[in-house]
């Protein structure tokens, strides 16, 4: 369990969330997924589905209590757009948006929706962490194989297959299915680096993923680039599929900052 409700209004992150650049601080994707969780308890006169989350990290997110607050900005019958902050010590922490739209049958014809099948292997290469810090949610609370690139190790492009393997998101709630998207829509910087962990950090304050559709199980291929000139800041662009195809996009904006 990588969270529970403390109070109406606070949620305590497990120190499994915390991310291996910040020592205490929490790893975007877990926070990603609890966005979304949020975002799905609130009822719906129709059928709706999450099609972009935007998440700002305004500074560190603390291993804790967090105090968060959602604000319906638009319920329509077709399109919903959500806000939800969270704070610590009575400052802003992250800032999320979110859009909904309604689902519906509308029959269309789309190329480049299928899994690449050079990337289709699930087998792969594991990832060499850091040593510290010793717990941290990309190392011990998901699978990942490494089916193309090195990431942490200065490639540029990348491709991995990840898998939670926690059983709970929050107190008895399992991760959604567009909670695993979200989730793994933070790991492209680490994916394709630019520069490796040892010359340097690629950390981002922001994350957006634009789904196309729910995957059809929790094992996810993410695809990832990283782009940038000589200015200390660059992009990640990268693709989410499962077993039947293309899933969603996903793109960070990163630091670049060497030793």
């Amino acid at each position: 369990m990588l969270y529970r409700k403390t109070g109406p209004d606070i949620i305590s992150a497990d120190k499994i969330t915390q991310a291996f650049w910040y020592p205490g601080a929490q790893h975007g994707g877990p926070l990603a997924a609890l966005v979304v969780y949020l975002v799905e308890q609130v009822a719906n006169p129709v059928t709706m589905q999450i099609v972009r989350l935007y998440m700002t990290l305004i500074r560190p997110v603390s291993v804790g209590d967090m105090r968060w607050e959602l604000s319906v900005i638009k319920q329509g019958r077709m399109i919903q757009e959500i806000q939800i902050i969270f704070t610590q010590n009575h400052k802003p922490v992250l800032r999320a948006t979110t859009l909904s739209y309604r689902v519906a049958d509308v029959k269309v014809d789309c190329d480049a929706m299928s899994l690449p099948a050079q990337l289709a292997d699930k087998g792969g290469d594991s990832i060499t962490w850091p040593e510290q810090p010793e717990i941290h949610f990309a190392k011990d609370a998901v699978n990942i194989s490494v089916v193309k690139g090195a990431p942490l190790r200065h490639h540029g492009e990348g491709a991995m297959w990840i898998r939670p393997n926690f059983d709970y998101l929050i107190d008895q709630e399992k991760l959604s299915p567009l909670g695993c998207v979200a989730m793994v829509s933070d790991f492209g910087n680490a994916l394709s680096s630019l520069i490796s962990v040892e010359e340097g950090r690629f950390i981002n304050a922001d994350l957006s993923m634009e789904a196309l559709r729910a995957p059809v199980d929790d094992h996810l291929l993410l695809q990832a680039q990283t782009m940038a000139y000589d200015k200390g800041f660059g992009v990640v662009k990268g693709k989410i599929y499962d077993s039947e195809g293309l899933v969603a996009l996903c793109h960070q904006t990163i630091l670049l900052e060497r030793n």
